[in-house]
């Protein structure tokens, strides 16, 4: 099955040709023979084909269909009702191709220096860039401890005042990312990270800094659900954890307290971006003279201890058959790459640790200490004699 590459044909007013366009692409026939009583199970898209399918429509036609709608519409004019009913009831605003969207002054991302170095700024001092997760915050990361040769930048989103004009994609978000970035540190190499919706960023902030020529030392990807395996967090679970002062810190769980309104407006931005996020794999750009560039090293970084237990979450009425809220929610046994391996070239090494904490206290003491220490791993200039941490090792295949 041949991957879209080229959406540029597409039109912007005609969401169910769109569709159809990306379904033909797809299955590699003229979009012609997509006739209105067509079958989608008589051109072969099943249960394994339907979901590569889905994908794409959502990255090529900005629109999300459930995997299993070739199912519950199984002919193209059936498809072609639901979709004009979906557009009927949509309230999610339509993707703009400027990372500057709406009225209003151009948006950039703000950096804000978290921790200076801890030791004296030599020729082996770097900074380490942080990208935010949903709710936009770079002061998310501002529990984390100074670092050795290196200081700490975080960024907070754009749209952290303005979430309305939050209406383009993630990629074009990263590229704002990617510019301030620049703005402090003129060349490579980079070091990224970013937690929770934070990892998407920090992964397509990578991307566009290699396709900038610059090289990527290191990218830490932590306590982030990739989207090859999981959904968006859906936005109840958002608005329930928000409502009940669950997103936080022990200390803020404690005290009841609501988050502020702006944090969930920003992270129902947010997840309508990641619905239409579908990452892809990471390329070796080529450079002139100097051949194709090296993979950044990567390091994920997992949460292991529960937010709610089963009953809670059943009583709170969150859909346990969501992988993402479970794997969010709940305590882990397992720690691999998570789909991550997927988006790297065959061969590139992913490193694993986890925190004994849930995915809301990663980034807060005691454990912002924990997550501190295995920054410091990522970026120790003595490699692996010196590492804090145990990591252990897979390969992309």
């Amino acid at each position: 099955m041949r991957l879209l590459q080229d959406t540029g044909t597409l039109s912007g007013n005609d969401v169910p040709g769109n569709v159809l366009a990306v379904i033909a692409r797809e299955l590699q026939i003229p979009v012609e023979e997509l006739e209105d009583d067509t079958e989608f199970s008589e051109l072969g898209v099943d249960a394994l084909v339907a979901p590569g399918i889905v994908a794409r429509i959502s990255k090529a036609a900005a629109i999300q269909l459930p995997e299993d709608v070739f199912e519950t519409f199984a002919t193209v004019a059936a498809l072609r009702r639901q979709i004009a009913s979906l557009e009927a009831k949509s309230t999610i605003p339509p993707l703009r191709p400027s990372p500057n969207p709406g009225p209003g002054p151009p948006l950039a991302a703000a950096p804000v220096l978290i921790r200076n170095s801890s030791m004296p700024y030599n020729k082996q001092s770097r900074n380490l860039f942080l990208l935010p997760d949903g709710s936009g915050a770079a002061m998310a990361y501002a529990r984390l401890p100074a670092l050795p040769h290196a200081n700490i930048y975080a960024l907070n989103s754009p749209f952290l005042q303005s979430h309305e004009r939050y209406t383009c994609t993630v990629e074009e978000v990263a590229r704002l990312f990617a510019d301030a970035i620049v703005g402090i540190q003129p060349a490579g190499p980079y070091l990224l990270g970013g937690w929770s919706a934070g990892g998407y960023y920090a992964f397509e902030v990578a991307r566009e800094l290699m396709r900038r020529g610059q090289g990527i030392e290191a990218l830490v990807l932590v306590d982030s659900p990739c989207r090859t395996d999981f959904e968006a967090l859906p936005l109840p679970v958002v608005r329930y954890l928000a409502a009940s002062g669950l997103m936080g810190d022990a200390v803020a769980r404690r005290s009841g307290k609501a988050a502020p309104s702006w944090v969930v407006d920003h992270f129902a931005a947010t997840l309508r971006a990641v619905e239409r996020y579908v990452p892809e794999r990471l390329n070796l750009f080529l450079r002139k003279e100097k051949g194709p560039m090296a993979m950044p090293r990567v390091f994920l970084v997992w949460a292991s201890e529960a937010l709610l237990s089963e009953d809670q979450a059943a009583s709170a009425g969150l859909d346990p058959n969501v992988k993402v809220t479970r794997l969010l929610l709940q305590a882990r046994s397992e720690f691999g790459p998570g789909g991550w391996e997927k988006l790297f070239p065959a061969g590139t090494e992913l490193r694993i640790a986890t925190v004994a904490c849930n995915h809301f206290e990663v980034v807060h003491p005691p454990n912002a200490k924990v997550l501190g220490e295995l920054l410091r791993d990522v970026i120790n200039p003595e490699g692996e004699a010196g590492w804090v941490h145990e990591w252990r090792k897979c390969s992309a295949p």
